[in-house]
């Protein structure tokens, strides 16, 4: 199972600005969801090692019975890693439940 990283948010950031920097970010992650879901889907129907690699992501998340918003945003990141030819093995923690 693959998880979002959590680090804390600053309490002194906090405690400065009134701010929970995690809703308006992940509102604004949700929002652009589709659009760069559209694009992966868009890269993955090409030939190629990346467009492989993608087809595999949406392939798992296309047979998941329920979708929730976590599994959209892991996919989205994960499938961003990949799009961006980047490691993502700093970003994602993996573990067996």
């Amino acid at each position: 199972m693959t998880t979002l990283p959590t680090e804390p948010q600053s309490p002194e950031f906090h405690c400065i600005t009134n701010v929970n920097l995690r809703n308006p970010f992940y509102a604004e992650f949700d929002h652009h969801t589709p659009t760069k879901t559209g694009l992966y889907r868009q890269k993955a129907s090409r030939s190629g090692k990346i467009a492989e690699a993608l087809q595999k992501i949406l392939g798992a998340y296309d047979i998941q019975e329920e979708q929730d918003i976590n599994v959209r945003r892991i996919l989205s990141l994960r499938a961003l890693s990949i799009y961006l030819q980047e490691d993502d093995s700093d970003l994602f923690k993996s573990y067996n439940v």
